[in-house]
């Protein structure tokens, strides 16, 4: 194995476990964005659930007293009838679009939470179902749930230690649907379980110290690191969509024969008709 490329997934996983420690949440939106630079997001979105699921048991004893477990029940209701849905989108959807769409949830999300306002219907039956499905989409198609979650969460009248503890345990059960319905699509393959094994030990250091700091700092700098984690997240994946969208180079013309080509109506795309992979450089929403 090259060792640049193991340091670099190291680093990118103690980084992602640091976020998730403090915050409860976002080892997935850093590890994905990171690792999905170098690794196929395929393989790399069920590996991160898979770290998902360690980060969370290895967090949750230490907070079990502060969930708030009936908002948790009507979340795992919407997520349900969302995480199939989500696996379909990962296994057949365009990276970049999943991406931009993703990114623009995320920019949302930090958007609302800067405006400091609490909402006390959030906390209703009906509020809690539709973030589960918003979550289950997102998390099972991009390993990015956390968004819908967060905003039902930190925009509620709770205190910051139950947001916090909540959102640690809401993941538990989250995760685990959605690697299963992963396995259902056949994408949780012996690659993807060994590289969960290689990425377990920085994971959980990172997890560790994070968890340190949320003590250390205290509830006061929570949530303004969540709208700047969120801000930044979101700007990164955006970045990283445009990168694909403009920056991969096309495939070259095809030839075509004169009298064919003086009867044909103009392609859809440059350079003619293209082939599946190029299409997918053209698959961004308008």
């Amino acid at each position: 194995m090259d060792p640049v490329r193991l340091l670099f997934d190291a680093a990118i996983l103690v980084l992602a476990g640091l976020v998730r420690g403090f915050s409860g949440f976002g080892f997935a939106m850093v590890a994905v964005t990171g690792l999905s630079m170098i690794h196929p997001p395929a393989e790399v979105v069920p590996a991160v659930l898979c770290l998902e699921i360690a980060a969370s048991v290895h967090l949750l004893p230490r907070v079990w007293q502060h969930v708030h477990w009936r908002s948790i029940a009507w979340l795992t209701l919407g997520m349900l009838a969302g995480t199939l849905p989500g696996a379909w989108l990962l296994a057949t959807a365009s990276p970049t679009a999943m991406r931009v769409w993703v990114s623009l949830a995320v920019l949302a999300g930090a958007v609302v939470l800067v405006q400091e306002r609490r909402w006390t219907a959030l906390m209703s039956k009906p509020a809690g179902v539709v973030a589960g499905v918003c979550s289950g989409v997102l998390n099972a198609s991009a390993s990015i749930g956390g968004p819908p979650v967060i905003l039902y969460y930190l925009a509620s009248p709770i205190a910051v230690e139950v947001a916090r503890a909540s959102l640690i345990a809401f993941f538990v059960v989250a995760d685990v649907f959605s690697l299963a319905a992963m396995a259902g699509f056949g994408l949780l393959t012996a690659e993807v379980l060994v590289a969960a094994v290689l990425w377990l030990v920085p994971a959980v250091v990172g997890v560790s110290l994070g968890n340190r700091l949320f003590h250390a700092l205290g509830a006061r700098h929570y949530r303004t690191a969540v709208v700047w984690l969120l801000a930044v997240l979101a700007a990164g994946g955006l970045g990283r969509a445009a990168w694909d969208h403009y920056c991969t180079p096309s495939l070259p013309r095809p030839a075509t024969p004169p009298d064919v080509k003086s009867q044909s109506t103009p392609p859809a795309f440059p350079g003619g008709a293209p082939d599946h992979q190029t299409a997918r450089h053209y698959s961004l929403p308008v």
